[in-house]
């Protein structure tokens, strides 16, 4: 039985309106529209700061108090909706509601509704809250708002890769199942007339471990959803390519090999791995897939801890992680420093908020976000991934 702790305690994380960053432009001619407060403005201003010199497709509409007291509200979030059509030549915009937003019971559903009908283009209504909510759920919120709009016409098999990947790891999947007779998609689609079908005859495998809602709505569609490790390291995209192709009932072939072969060209990288200690803090829900990972180099995990866990999700990492590492869920803040404390790990994993004082007190950090940013999923990206963390303890 796997140990799971719950210790009831707080995590450091960014809001989830934080998905925007690297959600923005994968949909092409798409915007994001936040209804929230001067709060919601202000992160959105600081966290994305250099992307407002490149024309970003993102605003944040701030409800005034006079809007609520007169009611001008649905007004004047149709007269931006309108603006933006008319500055940004958008196919589909999402309007995002928030913590404050939905504290206010503002009806912004009903809102896209109206706009939607105004402007003749899809506008979806996406629910974000940064109540006990990880950062990394705003993207799961924005999938699953997609998947409603999915057709439903599926005439032959089809499989859908569930998750935002950069570029060149969607080039590697394509190619990984470039035999395949099923037709293949991914979403968020580069566009939001290429919305990938889905049915009973579909297949869908999610690329990411924070994707509960999004999961939950494919189930309700007659999704079969594959259950796998996610694709961290050579031998979990081996195990990944391989669930997947037993899935559509196709044989697997070379997989093993190429595992092999980056393991033989890696040798050097991964003793540097090796006997050291790692440190997770809660903040991504990806931890437990990174410390699989290391442990499965010979890297000892001093603390697993994370912000919350599907066991659903993580049923094949979990019985491939080692079962003397305790997870951690919900962490007690004062305990995780004195633990740092008396173990001294070589490496500590944490959020933005912790970086830089664990820093100053002479501890080599990574922060935990870059996992979320940068492409480190399949084969290819296994050295990448390695160097992540030998890199950050030079």
């Amino acid at each position: 039985m796997r140990n799971i702790e719950d210790r009831a305690g707080c995590f450091f994380s960014f809001c989830p309106l934080a998905a925007i960053g690297w959600l923005h432009r994968k949909i092409k001619n798409s915007f994001y529209l936040v209804i929230g407060s001067p709060v919601c403005e202000s992160f959105i201003q600081n966290a994305f700061g250099m992307m407002l010199f490149a024309k970003p497709r993102f605003a944040t509409a701030v409800i005034e108090e006079y809007d609520l007291f007169l009611g001008t509200s649905p007004k004047r979030i149709l007269e931006f909706a309108k603006e933006i059509a008319n500055d940004y030549k958008i196919d589909v915009l999402f309007l995002l509601e928030t913590c404050p937003s939905q504290l206010l019971k503002l009806d912004v559903a009903r809102w896209a509704e109206i706009a939607s009908a105004e402007l003749e283009i899809p506008v979806i209504n996406v629910p974000i809250s940064g109540l006990d909510a990880s950062f990394t759920e705003g993207e799961d919120s924005i999938l699953s708002s997609l998947v409603d709009l999915c057709p439903s016409d599926v005439h032959r098999p089809n499989l859908i890769l569930v998750g935002s990947l950069a570029g060149s790891v969607e080039s590697e999947f394509l190619y990984e199942f470039r035999n395949l007779k099923h037709p293949v998609s991914f979403l968020p689609p580069a566009a939001i007339g290429e919305l990938p079908p889905i049915s009973e005859k579909t297949t869908a495998v999610l690329l990411h471990p924070y994707l509960e809602q999004t999961r939950k709505k494919l189930a309700a569609r007659g999704c079969n959803i594959v259950s796998t490790v996610f694709p961290l390291g050579a031998s979990a995209s081996r195990q990944f390519f391989e669930d997947v192709f037993n899935a559509l009932g196709v044989s697997a072939k070379g997989l093993a090999e190429r595992e092999a072969n980056i393991f033989a060209r890696n040798a050097e990288l991964h003793g540097r791995i090796f006997g050291k200690k790692f440190f997770f803090f809660p903040d991504t829900q990806l931890e437990i897939p990174l410390a699989r990972f290391l442990s499965s180099l010979g890297g000892e995990i001093v603390e697993l801890s994370v912000p919350k866990i599907n066991t659903k999700l993580l049923s094949k990492e979990l019985e491939f992680l080692d079962n003397g590492i305790a997870i951690i869920e919900r962490a007690d803040f004062n305990e995780q420093m004195n633990k740092i404390l008396l173990t001294r790990p070589d490496l500590i994993i944490a959020p933005l908020a912790l970086t830089t004082p664990l820093l100053q007190k002479g501890y080599k950090v990574k922060h935990s976000m870059d996992f979320v940013l940068l492409p480190i999923q399949g084969f290819s990206n296994h050295r990448s991934l390695v160097e992540l963390f030998t890199n950050a303890m030079i």
